[in-house]
């Protein structure tokens, strides 16, 4: 079953708008998805299934999302067909339940601050806590060794008073150099960031309450030990209530989509993939007039932005379908048909030329 027929047959089983995003959390993104959402009005179903493909990005925009489609609909559902990291799974917290592909992951949320006088380089504001941490731990395991061989070595000649300014003098001397790289500003930087992803998480999983408890929440913003590590669903099962594998049309819809589409294709100079599926009334009853059969349901969806269908011309008994109605199958077909004839480079650059609003 193709993507676009295992999507069509999801959204009428489950009376479900659906969404397939492949796109960093950037400000834009979200108002782009906030405008499409809003031009539904009463077309809008009543739950929605959100396909989700991100590396991460800005907290805020996974954030507006979130709580622009909890206020939108009745029921949130996330399917993680492959990559979800970073803010990617900040607005899955905000989700009532999340669905993993075969392939599907999440990620820590812990805050990324830029390198000083680099451009694009990161760093976790967890390594400024691991940091002091350990110069605490380093510091005080000094300190005393200092003092205690200097009093074992004289024979408990010198003081503890002597031994203890003794082994003071050489710890600062050793703990002083690196102390001075760490600026003030950084440290409160780092908690404000943490605060922001806590206040930020807090707020989402109060629709659904899908995290276990505060510990879960705490677990996905300084448990773990580096930005990229992986979550899977096993994982994913000791922080949230509801993190299941994909099954039944969850899992046609995975394997409808191609691989490549399952991981970030907006690297470089590309845009975003941002394709908001919805049927068509007038596909609909194209259908029901000419008895079509289910391998012509691909072209039933179209693009996000929504608009009164074109009149389409019929010949042999089946529908032609419009150029709006065909955007979204075209242009993820198309990403399939590159992976064929040019490898999985060109099927990157040409997926990264198609963005459906």
């Amino acid at each position: 079953m193709s993507f676009e027929s295992a999507c069509l047959k999801y959204s009428l089983e489950f009376n479900s708008d659906i969404i397939y995003l492949n796109a960093a959390m950037e400000r834009g993104i979200d108002t782009e998805i906030i405008e499409a959402l809003c031009k539904r009005g009463n077309e809008r179903k009543e739950n929605l299934l959100l396909i989700l493909v991100t590396s991460g990005g800005d907290a805020d925009a996974a954030y507006r999302i979130a709580r622009t489609i909890q206020d939108f609909y009745k029921d949130f559902t996330i399917l993680i067909p492959g990559w979800c990291k970073s803010a990617g799974t900040m607005l899955a917290i905000g989700a009532k339940r999340i669905v993993f592909g075969p392939l599907g992951e999440l990620g820590p949320l812990d805050v990324q601050m830029g390198k000083k006088d680099e451009i694009f380089g990161y760093i976790s504001g967890l390594d400024l806590q691991y940091g002091i941490n350990h110069l605490k731990t380093t510091g005080f395991s000094m300190f005393e060794d200092f003092m205690l061989k200097t009093m074992r070595k004289s024979r408990y000649q010198v003081t503890l008073k002597t031994a203890a300014e003794i082994a003071s003098g050489l710890t600062q001397a050793y703990i002083s150099k690196i102390a001075e790289q760490i600026s003030p500003l950084n440290i409160g930087e780092t908690i404000r960031l943490v605060n922001i992803a806590n206040e930020y998480g807090t707020r989402l999983d109060e629709r659904y309450s899908n995290l276990r408890d505060q510990n879960s929440l705490d677990k996905l913003i300084s448990g773990y030990p580096s930005h990229g590590f992986v979550i899977d669903l096993r994982e994913a099962q000791t922080i949230f209530h509801r993190a299941t594998d994909a099954t039944g049309s969850l899992l046609e819809i995975i394997d409808g989509l191609s691989k490549h589409l399952c991981f970030p294709q907006y690297e470089g100079d590309g845009d975003p993939i941002l394709v908001f599926f919805e049927e068509s009334d007038d596909d609909d009853e194209d259908q029901s007039d000419s008895g079509s059969s289910d391998d012509e349901n691909d072209s039933l969806f179209s693009g996000s932005k929504h608009s009164e269908p074109e009149e389409a011309p019929e010949t042999a008994g089946e529908p032609i379908p419009s150029e709006k109605q065909t955007a979204s199958s075209e242009s993820l077909q198309q990403s399939s048909d590159d992976t064929n004839e040019s490898g999985p480079e060109g099927s990157r650059q040409s997926s990264r030329r198609k963005k459906q609003l």
